[in-house]
């Protein structure tokens, strides 16, 4: 149920059914993921946080924990953190799957947006992402992230476009 909650914007009550999932199972490990995830849009970014080290700290070849303590560690203090998101980004290339490496580069492209402040690096890292892995929802954002810090008001225009073309008429979260 706290997917179905999460889905349909209703993180209070995702929040609640997936508190009850890890009470009953406490090595339920997706429904940690998904927690992160969830207290990530209340904005509990300290409890986001601690959860997503948890996570990560228990979970080190889990591609999604990982990307999940990137996520908080990039925008919580990114420059103190730099060490340790490249460590990070090592960890996801080292997993070696389709969807690891793909992370791992969208990874890459937000270290070079919030760690070294290089929007246009960042811009190829995620264009080469969309190129190799397709289109899809997360990569979509970022790439939009990215021109919006670079007040790109023209190419941001392009990406809602795009996005809309691929995802007008379905309900996935690629």
């Amino acid at each position: 149920f706290g997917f179905y909650y999460r889905m349909i914007s209703k993180p209070e009550f995702a929040l609640e059914q997936y508190n009850i999932a890890i009470k009953k199972r406490p090595n339920f490990s997706r429904a940690q993921r998904e927690l992160v995830q969830v207290l990530l849009n209340l904005e509990l970014f300290d409890q986001a946080y601690d959860q997503a080290k948890f996570n990560y700290e228990n979970f080190k070849d889990n591609p999604y924990h990982i990307q999940a303590y990137f996520d908080c560690l990039v925008r919580r203090s990114p420059k103190e953190n730099e060490a340790k998101l490249l460590i990070l980004i090592d960890e996801l290339r080292k997993i070696n799957t389709p969807k690891a490496k793909e992370m791992a580069q969208m990874a890459e492209a937000d270290y070079y947006l919030f760690v070294r402040e290089n929007n246009p690096k960042a811009l190829e890292v995620i264009n080469d992402t969309i190129r190799e892995f397709g289109i899809k929802n997360f990569s979509l954002r970022r790439k939009f992230n990215i021109l919006e810090k670079s007040k790109n008001i023209q190419e941001m225009e392009n990406v809602v476009t795009e996005y809309e073309r691929k995802y007008a008429s379905q309900n996935t979260n690629e």
